[in-house]
């Protein structure tokens, strides 16, 4: 809903308007490498999770230690699969 809003209030702007910065912007998203791409692909995917987790963990202590923990767990079954799995 937001992106929309933002995409009308975009349109009804003269192009006089439109500056330098969103040349830049543009310039900036071609030297994306693939890996950063797919990154903010699934960032954008992962849209209400990210509002959900933001808006349940409270504060940045909180916060880091949830992360932390996931990224452990993550590399622990990465790391010693069980058998059969």
């Amino acid at each position: 809903m937001f992106s929309w809003k933002l995409n009308e209030d975009f349109l009804r702007r003269p192009l006089g308007a439109i500056g330098d910065d969103v040349f830049e912007i543009g310039e900036t998203l071609e030297r994306l490498q693939q890996p950063m791409i797919e990154c903010l692909r699934t960032v954008s995917d992962c849209k209400e999770y990210i509002l959900w987790l933001r808006k349940e963990v409270k504060g940045d202590y909180y916060l880091f230690n949830y992360l932390r923990l996931s990224f452990n767990s993550i590399i622990f079954s990465l790391t010693f699969k069980i058998p059969g799995n």
